[in-house]
């Protein structure tokens, strides 16, 4: 296996040979920050603003046809020509970078034809990505090829990452009590981050209605009504399109916009304070449909930021966000009392399954 160009030479291989979602310690990033050239520092900056720009683009062009309203000067289907813009960006990109990783180390005929193949794979399958993000596919471009552009840029992530020397990995470790209660704790801690983002944008749509300050730009009140806005501007209209779109935000949100960006700023030697700028400020303009109040979306990123440079690991970021988004947002939409029992059945079971948990990994009493 050959590598990048721009794998810098302090790069570990037992990281490289541990495969783009390894399972080891988390990402050693202080080698490649200390022996980075500028010329590798500038082309890491560049493609980590070229990933965050095709991970942010669709959601700024959806909320760009949302501010023109239906009379405005922009297309209609602006959005949808933007995605495929983005998946055709995204799948050249990958080939090449794919193509790379591939490539034979040796001019042996028989390891160039075990490469091809692959290659031939990859190309195919990126056709097919392709073709299911165009406007002109209908439905399936409508709901899969949203969540297909999202996995193809986490994709993309995971070889840019790894390409760099700095492998992403997944951390989901079960291999004994005491490693399961730690993917707990993570999982635990960033399905809090996930809650903390809308609850904090809700109590500052709340405090903008209550201060009766005009003039204000928000969405809803802050209660059903809002949630109702937001499924109406984000496309929702059936159980399909949200589970199509949840695949789609957790594999940007957490592995583009999360692990991957905050790995490739870390090795570039960015300091800490421009990572959590940079990526708090795409998160509030991603969710800037709630008006000024998506400010409180910094809430939300700031912590699994944390979560990941302290630990290294997406998995429970990924299993966290999806869990919000697909199960606890839906139980808060029940009639009440339903909605009004949801959070705190939610509760006791998670502090259950945390003190289960917690007796298992301290082990028997001596």
């Amino acid at each position: 296996m050959t590598h990048d160009s721009s794998v810098p030479a302090a790069a570990s291989p037992a990281a490289d040979r541990a495969g783009p979602l390894a399972e080891g310690a988390p990402p050693d990033l202080s080698a490649t920050a200390k022996t980075a050239d500028p010329a590798l520092i500038r082309r890491t900056l560049i493609q980590v603003s070229a990933l965050l720009t095709l991970a942010s683009c669709v959601s700024l062009a959806s909320l760009a046809e949302f501010l023109d309203g239906p009379d405005g000067v922009l297309p209609s289907d602006l959005a949808d020509w933007v995605q495929f813009g983005s998946a055709l960006i995204t799948a050249l990109w990958l080939t090449w970078t794919v193509s790379q990783r591939l490539s034979p180390v040796t001019s042996q005929p028989t390891q160039r034809r075990h490469g091809i193949p692959r290659l031939v794979g990859t190309a195919v399958g990126l056709a097919v990505v392709v073709y299911a993000t165009t406007p002109s596919s209908s439905r399936l471009g409508d709901y899969v090829g949203g969540a297909i552009h999202g996995c193809l840029l986490a994709w993309l992530a995971v070889e840019v990452c790894r390409a760099h020397g700095v492998p992403l990995r997944a951390g989901f470790l079960t291999a004994d009590a005491r490693q399961q209660r730690q993917t707990w704790i993570i999982t635990k801690w960033a399905f809090v981050a996930c809650a903390m983002g809308p609850a904090a944008t809700g109590l500052l749509t709340l405090f903008v209605y209550w201060s009766g300050i005009d003039g204000i730009p928000v969405l809803g009140d802050g209660g059903r009504s809002g949630q109702d806005e937001q499924e109406a501007l984000l496309g929702f209209d059936s159980a399909w399109s949200k589970a199509f779109a949840y695949v789609r935000t957790v594999a940007i949100e957490d592995v583009v916009i999360v692990a991957a960006a905050t790995t490739l700023l870390t090795a570039a030697r960015r300091p800490t304070w421009q990572i959590y700028t940079t990526i708090c400020a795409i998160e509030v303009a991603l969710h800037s449909y709630f008006g000024v109040p998506a400010i409180g979306m910094a809430v939300f990123a700031a912590g699994r930021v944390w979560l990941y440079r302290r630990y290294g690991c997406i998995a429970p970021l990924m299993i966290a966000h999806a869990f919000y988004n697909g199960v606890y947002t839906e139980f808060a939409r029940l009639p009440d009392p339903y909605s009004a029992i949801s959070a705190p059945l939610l509760m006791v079971v998670a502090l259950g399954f945390d003190r289960r948990l917690r007796k298992r990994a301290e082990g028997p009493p001596p």
